[in-house]
């Protein structure tokens, strides 16, 4: 099983019509270097929003700057630490391979036997950030893979 990061393509971001989606609002995105936080920063910055993208790994935050911008966003990247590997870390600390990480302590139980993708999850947040999610005022919203089960 290989694990790598998709490609993003224009197509699948979720473009929202909103009058607050403008240069005059910032998106701060951490972990912007890749997967779920690339994702969210291209999605962010190619709705109009100015992003500003955090990440340790400089050159994965300049190619998240890159691609924000190459879809016609606008993105500033910032190195910091606040972000590392996951799922090596993960593998290592229980010592199991990173493949046995993801499917069977982040798919574990999950319904669902396979990962949303980052572009996924960004929609739904640029979904969340927008004026059609008004009533979005608390609570969870789960998108887990029917993982958790509630009647």
């Amino acid at each position: 099983m290989e694990i790598r990061e998709p490609e993003i393509h224009a197509e699948e971001i979720l473009k929202v019509d909103d009058g607050d989606f403008t240069p005059d609002n910032v998106c701060l995105v951490n972990g912007c270097g890749t997967g779920i936080g690339r994702a969210t920063a291209i999605a962010a910055a190619a709705n109009n929003l100015m992003t500003v993208g955090l990440d340790v790994k400089a050159e994965e935050g300049q190619a998240t700057q890159k691609m924000a911008r190459d879809m016609g966003g606008q993105m500033i990247f910032v190195k910091t630490p606040l972000a590392l590997n996951q799922i090596p870390a993960q593998a290592e600390q229980r010592g199991m391979t990173p493949e046995a990480v993801v499917s069977e302590v982040m798919m574990g139980r999950s319904r669902i036997k396979e990962m949303m993708t980052p572009v996924d999850v960004a929609n739904l947040f640029i979904f969340g950030f927008s004026h059609f999610a008004k009533y979005l005022v608390g609570g969870d919203l789960l998108f887990d893979g029917g993982m958790v089960l509630t009647y």
